[in-house]
């Protein structure tokens, strides 16, 4: 198991598709309780774990999230604007 562990850190060590949880936070520009709060959501891309306090998120995944949650900010703001008129 500790090997297993061990090797599957270096993997992802090595991979420049994964982000660690503090390039995560500099990405979205949030705050530790803020990804805990949006880790409670239904959608947000869930991490691999490597150990008990090390993560790593697939960085696709997290793009796709960014674009949908842009996506769907656009859609209310024009629907606030509708509203409005």
């Amino acid at each position: 198991n500790h090997c297993y562990n061990c090797l599957k850190t270096l993997i992802l060590k090595s991979c420049q598709n994964y982000l660690s949880t503090k390039e995560l936070l500099d990405v979205l520009k949030i705050s530790k309780k803020t990804l805990q709060r949006y880790r409670q959501e239904i959608d947000f891309p869930k991490p691999i774990k490597l150990s008990s306090r090390n993560f790593r998120w697939k960085l696709n995944e997290i793009e796709t999230y960014r674009k949908e949650e842009e996506n769907w900010l656009e859609l209310l703001k024009f629907l606030y604007a509708f509203r409005k008129k």
